[in-house]
């Protein structure tokens, strides 16, 4: 009797390691050129929060508007149980007059990301991580884009944060677009990794 109920506990036990293995995050960190650095330092958080590096993959796709990425996420394979995208960028034209209300841009190939990584991918909406380009506070004049289409710009994540949380109200969707000044930036628009801060926190329970 006593053989059996330790072979017993042995099966079990390795059940039980089985499941626990199956269920460790996978994460996908996927989106425009600030993959680069928010995206690199996200991934740096998630490894020190435990996480091995392997389960993390990271598409980083510079130039890309929503419209492009739309079509680079379904390369994306496999299943993943968090996802952290970073959309609305490479994008500066926005229907007048500017402010928060107005429609906005690429809202189909939006819908199509995130629904992707929803029902192919197999992510909760709820481990699901939104962010949109950072706003330089300093900015002049970078790429031959002046002031008043860099406001332009602004305005689209502004209208692109207040989209996300009306279509897809279960994701963690940036709160607001991040203003840091301009020297919290490698150049006029690409954020510093190490500037990041809380704004672009990702934590996994």
């Amino acid at each position: 009797m006593k053989l059996l109920f330790e072979n017993w506990r042995k099966n079990t036990l390795c059940e039980q390691g089985e499941k626990e293995s199956g269920t460790a995050p996978r994460v996908l960190i996927f989106g425009h050129s600030q993959v680069g650095g928010i995206g690199r330092a996200q991934r740096s958080s998630l490894i020190a929060q435990g996480i091995p590096k392997k389960n993390i993959t990271v598409r980083k796709h510079t130039g890309n508007s929503d419209g492009a990425l739309a079509r680079k996420i379904k390369k994306v394979k496999g299943k993943y149980t968090h996802a952290v995208l970073h959309l609305d960028g490479n994008t500066w034209n926005v229907k007048k007059p500017l402010g928060p209300d107005g429609p906005a841009r690429f809202v189909g190939a939006k819908n199509n990301i995130i629904n992707y990584v929803k029902n192919v991918l197999g992510v909760p909406e709820e481990n699901i991580w939104i962010f949109v380009p950072p706003h330089n506070l300093n900015f002049r004049k970078y790429y031959n884009y002046g002031p008043k289409k860099y406001k332009k710009r602004y305005w689209g994540h502004v209208r692109a944060l207040k989209y996300f949380n009306n279509s897809f109200p279960a994701a963690k969707v940036q709160v607001e677009v991040a203003k840091y000044p301009g020297s919290a930036f490698g150049d006029g628009l690409h954020l510093k990794g190490n500037s990041a801060g809380s704004a672009f926190e990702v934590r996994i329970a």
